[in-house]
């Protein structure tokens, strides 16, 4: 089991890091298809979201559920847009 601190470490990282990374290069390298800066731009508007609920959440929910730092570093991850099937990938890790 996760303990706060380092689940907090891992959401920032899973749910703030690696998507600004990921979008980053999508704004780089994608800038002719809308349709992936506009699934961003809905992550953005949902991670600010969850992220001003997690207080909320952690005071509800944290001694009383199993699990639930695990669920919350999965969340975000879960967030993320995926790369649509007709997407360069190989562009985005670079």
């Amino acid at each position: 089991m996760l303990t706060p601190p380092v689940a907090r470490v891992a959401v920032v990282c899973s749910g703030l890091l690696y998507p600004a990374y990921l979008t980053f290069k999508t704004l780089e390298h994608d800038r002719k298809r809308p349709d992936n800066v506009r699934g961003w731009c809905v992550y953005w508007v949902v991670c600010a979201l969850w992220f001003a609920a997690l207080p909320l959440l952690d005071f509800a929910f944290e001694s009383r559920v199993a699990l639930y730092n695990e669920c919350k570093v999965r969340t975000p991850i879960d967030f993320t847009p995926r790369a649509s099937p007709d997407a360069n990938t190989d562009q985005l890790m670079d």
